[in-house]
């Protein structure tokens, strides 16, 4: 996902950063998918943190 919109000119160039599409992908910083075997009650935290809690929420989506 690209964070800037270029324009590039014959004697110009000039960018623009896209702060919606920096936002979204701060959002996900430090998330991972890992496909596993392990049952997923196996996996569960009893005290996930922020971003834990913000990942197990983007996997309940992902298996709908």
């Amino acid at each position: 996902m690209p964070h800037l919109a270029l324009t590039i000119g014959e004697t110009a160039f000039t960018f623009q950063r896209k702060p919606e599409s920096i936002a979204a992908e701060a959002a996900l910083d430090g998330l991972y998918i890992i496909r596993t075997s392990v049952a997923a009650v196996q996996m569960d935290a009893a005290t996930p943190n922020p971003k834990q809690q913000r990942a197990i929420e983007l996997l309940r989506q992902i298996q709908l």
